[in-house]
């Protein structure tokens, strides 16, 4: 670095002599011609030295005296003992390198190979290497006859690549914003190519060219693909090429084939190759595939598609077929096989039929070798279509069809004309033989159809013969509660047999009602039948089973009164109808029927002729004559039917009891002895029936207690749904709080605190009464208002705020302001109670008992520039920054570096402050003169922008007028590429030379007519425009960047590396010095 520095403190001060004796634009261009005469003669010397070495670079030849240094500025040296050229340190602008025979090694380290265009030509190896940086700034061409690799951690090539001859190529970089090669990498008569961008999201290059026929893959150990079916694309990754071969493939007319899938014509080794022989119908079979040569594996091999893989060679296919002939057998084709081929063969022949022999129209008989009376044999297949017919005779049987003979019920057997058949039948358990039937009138004369036992008939011609056996099943009549045939209660019968059917019962105890029967489907006893004790039955098609049906006889004990024929005691069945009338002595008066064996409705216990169903069990019931009883009140001021005290009431006479209102009690309910059954016992006025008994009555009451609620805070409703201020014990009282301004329900307190509350925090709640009067109060909590001045205030979920209650954590956010140039500084708290604070921008604080007010408040960034100001790097700006508190007033001096370290070139001697200029904001409420070296304001609510001017008393004034719309320039480059420096020269500082040499440069290097850019939009704009409008390889999406033009403008100088751009912002409007102008335009368009 520090040769750097002296090189170019070397060439600024050779500058600035020449500019101390040349102070008018005339003697300026003088000095140029003599500059540029100085450079011919260099030339003409290195043309001279490229005679003695074939190895050139940048047009100067390699010698033993400059092998070393090739280029004199320590970059390129050469080894004749390895044969390679190497680069000692990172080269800037273009290269171009013939280096017939020889290895090129040019490792950048962590810096870039070059910043410029990269010509090799004629090499052997070639090598390209940086850590870091881009390998290659710039296109690239590169030919040579061994490797080619370029490995990087950054851009491989930035720009085009060219590779020609290379036996081989590996590319390896990262690009996170598009290829390793960002523009087209092109490969003509190449080995293989490996290209790999470490970024796996990103693509190898902007786009793949490769010379000759080829396969590739897109991942390590992958598959291959054809560029033919699928075209190689630079979005991989990962992009390895092979060369390869193409190999024909040869098939039969007819036949097809597909290369991985794709109709083509010829195929790589390792590509899959699908072959297909077409169907060739009905007379042919498929006979499998040969393959030449036949050490590649076929697939499938007997089948009509196959498959193989492509070996490295041609390959011919041949299909092979065999001729079908049919075999037809009693007219039905039984298939289509080859000659030589077994089959089998069967006639059809039916189950009345008896095979006799085969017959054939194209069958030669010893092509049936010797299965001419075979019903089932195997052919061997002829070479012709075979038809076959099976010669039959009619079969002839007797069928005995004898249920009896269980192994086999319907038995076939056949038997010729004029055979004796024996016949016999079986016989059935639980069943009798009653004769046979028989289909044959002649063999039916030959039988005695009634007869089971063993006889004979003789076969007559040319029929079948049925015969049946039949028989007759016995029956099982069960009778439950009688008999059958007056002596038993199951029997067994035959169908339509008669069989007596009788009910036996005792009279005493029942009553005959019904029979109940069960049978086979369908059958069911007649009506008569059912309600007759006796009757006769018809055995039917299935067992039967009756039941006689019986009513109980109870009895009815009747208590003064009688029933209808004058008896007190009688017995019934169940739902007979029962009528009682009363038989009371003279002296006594009918009051109501009672029993305790069953209910009897109202109306029935006071009606004389009592009327009711029997039930199924013993009943005993009384007529009661009326008595005299007493309603015995508890209370003094409680009646009953109007009187107090102790009231005779008849029995069965109607009582009404009445409570009277007590001032500050409720009536609750009645209390009654058992044996009265009140109407209501929670009304004032019920009603009774007077037993047959005394009754005692007492009305209970529950004292009134009153309601308080404290401060009119809260509402109380009975349950109702009325309001209410006094309730008994065991009351259900609903309480509501009554909204409040400003206030938040918090929870009930009731005293005392013996009743059951419901919800001690709900605002409607409810609770049961106690005996004794409650105060009921609603407690609050009082919310508090939060003011945020410059921000936001929020709960922990996010929810905006405006009050809150103590002890709540509350969340402040400021506002972001940056895009005023303003950062969070504190927050000031006013409020009457302690408020503690906690973080920054976004900080939160517990509510307290009292109202917030919370402001943010900010830092302004301020820069301050010294113009012009002196570094190590050179003449420039020297910017400092600084932050304060938005409202302070504050004080600001300049002051000029006067450095002596001994690296640096120091301060111009002569300087004096000349003023201050305010860049930002117009309006700066400035309190002291701009004039003096202390410049004193406010600090406003946006970003403050300062330059200090400085003078010097020795400046020359130039020949051409400065440009006033350009600012005093910052600091150049420490690597002096493109840029004048104006540095001291006997002591004496010449800064307008530095404005008037920069502008000469930029008006030879500019287009003609362009304006010289003043900020970084207006240098990108200038480039991209010159450069013909490239589009980006990426979209730009620049925050700061509206228009599109200087969007892709931008975006474009940024993928090229001449401009950066961070945190996604360009800053199109930041200033941009005419040096550094200098420095970009010869980066974008490098001096061939």
């Amino acid at each position: 670095m520090r040769q750097k520095k002296l090189a170019q403190r070397a060439a600024s001060a050779a500058l600035a002599a020449c500019m101390m004796f040349t102070l008018s634009a005339p003697a300026l261009a003088e000095s140029t011609n003599a500059l540029m005469q100085m450079s011919i003669n260099s030339r003409s010397s290195i043309a001279r030295l490229n005679e003695e070495n074939s190895i050139v670079v940048n047009g100067k030849a390699v010698n033993s005296v400059n092998y070393a240094d090739i280029l004199g500025d320590g970059t390129l040296s050469y080894d004749k003992n390895t044969n390679t050229l190497s680069l000692n340190d990172s080269h800037m602008g273009n290269l171009t390198i013939n280096a017939p025979n020889t290895n090129v090694d040019l490792d950048g380290g962590t810096y870039s190979v070059l910043l410029g265009k990269l010509v090799i030509e004629a090499a052997a190896n070639v090598t390209l290497t940086s850590t870091e940086a881009r390998a290659v700034v710039g296109d690239a061409n590169i030919t040579c006859t061994g490797k080619l690799r370029i490995t990087c951690e950054n851009i491989a090539v930035n720009g085009n690549l060219t590779v020609k001859n290379a036996s081989s190529v590996e590319l390896i970089g990262k690009n996170d914003n598009g290829g390793t090669v960002t523009g087209a990498a092109v490969f003509n008569n190449t080995g293989e190519v490996t290209i790999q961008n470490k970024d796996a999201t990103k693509g190898a290059a902007g786009s793949i060219s490769y010379s000759g026929n080829y396969v590739y893959y897109t991942a390590e150990g992958g598959a291959l693909t054809d560029p033919r079916i699928t075209p190689i694309t630079a979005d991989a990754s990962y992009l390895h090429i092979v060369p390869s071969e193409l190999h024909s493939i040869t098939v039969p007319e007819g036949c097809t084939f597909k290369v991985d899938g794709a109709e083509l014509s010829t195929a790589h080794a390792g590509q899959t190759v699908t072959v297909t022989a077409p169907d060739k119908g009905d007379h042919f079979e498929f006979a499998g595939w040969t393959i030449s040569p036949d050490s590649v594996t076929l697939t499938d091999a007997d089948k009509l598609t196959a498959t193989f893989t492509m070996p490295e060679g041609d390959i011919t296919l041949t299909a092979k077929y065999n001729a079908l002939y049919t075999v037809t057998v009693d007219d039905e084709i039984v298939g289509a096989f080859i000659e030589g081929e077994w089959v089998q063969i069967k006639a059809n022949v039916p189950a009345d039929r008896k095979f006799e022999g085969w017959t054939s129209p194209d069958t030669l008989p010893n092509e049936l070798h010797g299965n001419e009376n075979n019903a089932e044999f195997k052919l061997l297949m002829p070479g012709h279509n075979v038809t076959l017919n099976a010669t039959t005779s009619q079969r002839y049987y007797v069928t005995v069809n004898d249920e009896g003979n269980e192994l086999n019920p319907s038995e076939k057997t056949e038997v010729a004309a004029g055979d004796s058949f024996y016949l016999e039948a079986a016989g059935r358990d639980g069943w009798e033989f009653i004769g046979w039937t028989v289909d044959n009138e002649d063999v039916a004369k030959q039988l005695d159809l009634t007869k089971a036992e063993r006889q004979s008939f003789t076969m007559p011609k040319n029929t079948n013969v049925t015969v049946t056996a039949k028989y007759m099943k016995y029956r099982t009549i069960t009778v439950n509660g009688g008999t059958v045939n007056d002596k038993t209660t199951i029997t067994d019968a035959l169908r339509e047999q008669e069989v007596e059917i009788k009910a036996v019962y005792d009279p005493e105890e029942q009553v005959f009602d019904h029979w109940e029967a069960e049978g086979p489907d369908g059958w069911t006893l007649t009506e008569k039948q059912k309600g007759a004790e006796s009757f006769t039955l018809k055995v039917p098609k299935g067992n039967v089973t009756l039941k006689a049906m019986y009513k109980t006889l109870h009895t009815v004990t009747v208590i003064n009164g009688t029933a209808q024929n004058g008896e007190t005691t009688f017995k019934a069945v169940a739902g007979e109808k029962i009528t009682l009338t009363p038989n009371l002595p003279d002296d006594q008066e009918f009051d109501c029927w009672y029993s305790e064996d069953i209910n009897l409705n109202e109306n029935q216990r006071k009606t004389q002729e009592l009327t009711f169903k029997m039930r199924d069990f013993d009943i005993t019931i009384e007529a009661k004559s009326k008595q005299l009883y007493f309603v015995e009140l508890a209370d003094d001021d409680t009646t009953a039917n109007g009187k107090s005290g102790k009231v005779e009431v008849q029995s069965g006479e109607d009582v009404t009891i009445v409570a009277p209102e007590r001032e500050g009690w409720k009536f609750i309910r009645w209390e009654v002895s058992d044996n009265a059954h009140l109407d209501n016992a929670t009304a004032s006025e019920a009603h009774f029936t007077m037993p047959s008994g005394n009754v005692s009555v007492k009305a209970v009451y529950y004292e009134y207690h009153t309601i308080t609620m404290t401060d009119d805070k809260g509402i109380a409703y009975n349950e109702k749904g009325e309001e209410i201020t006094r309730a008994v014990q065991g009351d259900v009282i609903t309480i509501k709080a009554k909204d409040r301004e400003d206030h938040e329900f918090n929870r009930w307190v009731i005293t005392p605190d013996n009743g059951t509350l419901a919800g001690k925090n709900d605002p409607e709640t409810t609770f049961t009464m106690p005996d004794e009067a409650v105060e009921v109060d609603a407690k609050y909590k009082h919310l508090q208002g939060i003011t945020v001045n410059g921000g936001a205030p929020y709960y922990m979920d996010g929810t905006p705020v405006e009050t809150a209650k103590a002890g709540e954590t509350i969340v402040i956010v400021a506002e972001d302001r940056s895009k005023d140039g303003l950062r969070f500084a504190y927050w000031e708290v006013n409020s009457d109670k302690e408020v503690t604070v906690e973080g920054g921008e976004k900080a939160t604080f517990e509510m307290v008992n009292a109202p917030v007010e919370l402001t943010a408040h900010y830092e302004a960034q301020i820069t301050y520039s010294n113009d012009p100001a002196i570094f190590d790097e050179g003449v420039g700006l020297h910017e400092d920054i600084v932050w304060e508190n938005v409202g302070d007033t504050v004080s600001i001096t300049a002051v000029l570096d006067n450095s002596t370290d001994e690296d640096d070139i120091g301060t111009f001697p002569g300087m004096t402050f000349g003023c201050w200029e305010i860049v930002t904001p117009e309006n700066l409420n400035v309190t002291s003169d701009l004039n003096s070296e202390t410049i004193t304001f406010e600090v406003p609510e946006c970003e403050v922008k300062l330059i200090a001017h400085w003078k010097d008393t020795t400046t020359v004034t130039p020949a051409e007028p400065l440009d006033p719309g350009f600012p005093v320039e910052p600091e150049a480059p420490a690597d002096g590429s493109g840029a004048v420096i104006g540095v001291a020269a006997a002591g004496a500082a010449i800064w307008g030379g530095y404005e008037i040499t920069t502008r000469v440069i930029l008006n030879d290097l500019l287009p003609e007519g362009a304006a010289i850019p003043t900020n970084r939009g207006e240098l990108a704009m200038l480039i991209w425009t010159q450069k013909g409008k490239p589009e980006p390889a990426a979209e730009p999406d620049f925050t700061d960047v509206s228009d599109t033009e200087l969007a892709k403008a931008a975006q474009w100088c940024v993928e090229q590396g001449l401009l950066t751009a961070e945190d996604g912002k360009f800053e199109p409007d930041g200033w941009t010095p005419k040096w550094r102008v200098i420095q970009v335009w010869n980066q974008a368009f490098p001096k061939e």
